[in-house]
């Protein structure tokens, strides 16, 4: 849909997506077709969530859930500004049907793309074509998510583990030492 050339790998798929104009990206986004399916992926996307809360809200009712919404890998990444910008459209009704959920549930949010967005080529694989986080990326996601838990995983910062039955110390019974046998002379 967006250039007509027919794509067979993910590496010209991306070559295409960052020669793609501004004005091409405009007009897939009028295109009826495009249009139609992308509305119904976004229905899809937000249905699954609702089912997936729904189905934590069944078999674990005081769980605590916290979704984290989706960040954009290529927000301002170099070659790719125009697909980071169409995409970030899609992100938007993505983390918005991740909030409404999240709501309606009486869930949380963490909000990652306010900790990738704007570093998104330094932590995510894009440049290898791969949109998911790499190490530093999975670090700062981890951050974000301990800071909304209250936590820390500053090595440098004591934190003290909340104490639950299974940590609390306890300490065996002593036992009388053990004697030998006597022996027979």
């Amino acid at each position: 849909m967006l250039s007509g050339q027919e794509v067979t790998d993910i590496a010209q798929a991306f070559a295409l997506f960052a020669r793609a104009t501004p004005e091409q990206y405009e007009a897939l986004q009028k295109n009826p077709a495009f249009v139609a399916r992308m509305k119904t992926v976004l229905e899809d996307v937000a249905t699954n969530l609702q089912t997936i809360a729904a189905f934590f809200k069944e078999k674990a009712p005081d769980a605590r859930v916290i979704f984290l919404k989706q960040y954009n890998p290529m927000h301002n990444v170099q070659g790719f500004e125009s697909f980071g910008q169409f995409g970030g459209g899609f992100l938007a009704s993505i983390n918005q049907a991740v909030e409404a959920t999240a709501t309606a549930f009486g869930y949380e949010t963490v909000d990652i793309p306010s900790v990738i967005d704007e570093r998104a080529e330094e932590l995510t694989n894009i440049r290898l074509f791969d949109i998911h986080p790499n190490a530093e990326g999975h670090r700062e996601i981890a951050k974000a998510v301990a800071q909304h838990l209250g936590l820390s995983l500053d090595q440098n910062e004591e934190t003290e583990a909340p104490t639950t039955p299974e940590t609390e110390s306890t300490t065996e019974p002593e036992t009388a030492p053990e004697t030998e046998a006597p022996t027979e002379q």
